[in-house]
């Protein structure tokens, strides 16, 4: 059964509604997913250059998660153990309890299959487009269905991308391919986050934090970024809170 099917089984009654709902999750998701792009090839240029590209590229349906992922590739690429990659990957996918715990009220009383299927779709673009959804309409229901649209489009075109970018990788002589698309990513992913000074505080943190950590191991620096950027951003929006 496909991830909107199973959601959809368990969503708004009216087969006509079901599908409008997923629909617009879709349409709503397009946008994000394009803007993903740049880091899905990045990665599927890390999976191309990794030692068994084959079990790298299997990890982007397991993982479903980015920034894990490449972690998870750096390290073993550096030399760490598997333990060691799989623990990083896991911290950095931490924020991921966050994010359901926001939204998860709203598959109480769901069969088991739904709650496991929305829990292995749950990262940064389907959790800001479920939320703003469920903030806006207070039907439950409906906001799955709206989920569960979201999610396949997400869940497809990610996969797309890192097929992209490891086909690509494998012409690509190596680091060249992470040296090109890296800033690209950058660019999609922060620039329209940066018109904020809390986005602006945490953009730059990281930026520094990626700077001066290059000369840390594999995966380190991607990792120190996240945390002082999020720190940053946090700070900020305390300071914006104290000051109302």
């Amino acid at each position: 059964m496909t991830i909107a099917a199973t959601f959809q089984a368990e969503a708004v009654p009216d087969a006509g509604s079901r599908r409008g709902e997923a629909w617009s999750g879709a349409t709503a998701m397009l946008p994000l997913l394009a803007s993903y792009a740049p880091f899905g090839c990045l990665v599927g240029v890390a999976v191309a250059q990794s030692p068994s590209p084959a079990a790298a590229w299997t990890g982007t349906w397991l993982i479903f998660g980015g920034t894990a992922h490449l972690v998870a590739l750096q390290l073993t690429a550096g030399g760490s153990g598997v333990l060691v990659a799989v623990l990083s990957a896991l911290a950095v996918n931490t924020r991921l309890m966050l994010y359901s715990a926001t939204i998860g009220p709203h598959w109480r009383g769901t069969r088991l299959r739904s709650r496991l299927v929305a829990a292995a779709t749950i990262v940064d673009p389907t959790w800001m487009v479920a939320s703003r959804r469920f903030a806006s309409h207070s039907t439950s229901a409906a906001g799955r269905s709206f989920y569960s649209g979201a999610s396949l489009v997400m869940w497809c075109g990610w996969a797309l991308f890192v097929t992209i970018g490891a086909l690509a990788g494998g012409v690509i002589p190596a680091g060249r391919g992470l040296e090109l698309l890296a800033p690209l990513c950058l660019v999609a992913m922060v620039a329209p986050r940066a018109r904020s000074l809390d986005g602006a505080a945490c953009i730059a943190t990281a930026a520094a934090a990626s700077w001066f950590g290059s000369s840390l191991p594999s995966g380190s620096a991607l990792m120190l970024a996240m945390v002082l950027g999020a720190c940053a951003a946090s700070g900020g929006r305390r300071r914006t809170t104290d000051k109302r």
